[in-house]
């Protein structure tokens, strides 16, 4: 069965149509007029929301931060300005006059701001480099002896610990050689590394090495 359609209903459907067309440009004007504004207001607000995240940011940094107490182990310990500057000028003349390798000076750094730690912790009344006695020293070579590598877990070795006392003697030398009384060089005593010893073969042992095939022989 075919249902005929009247010109009065097709009228009624293009108008219904064209609604709808309309609505929805309408809809998308409306739609991209909102955004504009929207994006001129945070425009126009930009400096307030700065200000906010400002605030907000003060707000969060005391309690994000931790603080260190006076005691925490994580502070560096207090070092006395004139040991440090006695240090520094060591270095400087490790590099101008003595023309040591960047790798000998970087060592020297390391080794000599250790002593200024372990005296800042330990020996807090030394400030100065004639203030460095024996006892001192013998103090320093025990902490040495006790000290744990931080990465291995493990006591520094007899060669390693020779490292740090090398460095706070060569620092005396120079110096005494600029004409400041300090302890003597020579009254810090190396540390002596573990011989070696050597073992030969017993006379048996050598024989029978001796009558031992050759097995490179073709």
């Amino acid at each position: 069965m075919t249902y005929l359609r009247s010109p009065r209903s097709n009228i009624w459907r293009r108008n219904w149509s064209k609604r709808n067309s309309r609505r929805d440009h309408m809809e998308i004007l409306l739609g991209i007029s909102g955004l504009s504004r929207y994006i001129a207001i945070l425009r126009q607000d930009r400096p307030g929301r700065q200000a906010r995240i400002r605030r907000g940011r003060r707000r969060i940094r005391p309690s994000s931060v931790p603080t260190v107490s006076p005691t925490s182990p994580t502070q560096a310990p207090p070092v006395a300005p004139v040991l440090a500057e006695r240090v520094r000028t060591f270095l400087e003349a490790c590099e101008i006059d003595r023309n040591l390798s960047p790798l000998t000076i970087r060592q020297y750094d390391h080794y000599l701001n250790y002593l200024l730690g372990w005296l800042g912790r330990e020996q807090p009344e030394v400030k100065d480099l004639p203030d460095i006695t024996s006892e001192v020293v013998r103090r320093y070579k025990l902490a040495l002896a006790r000290h744990l590598n931080e990465h291995t877990g493990r006591p520094l070795t007899r060669a390693t610990q020779t490292y740090f006392l090398i460095a706070l003697r060569s620092m005396l030398r120079y110096w005494t050689r600029q004409g400041l009384q300090v302890l003597a060089p020579d009254r810090i005593e190396l540390g002596k590394a573990p011989s070696r010893s050597l073992k030969f073969l017993d006379p048996d042992q050598l024989r029978r090495l001796l009558a031992a095939p050759d097995v490179n022989a073709t």
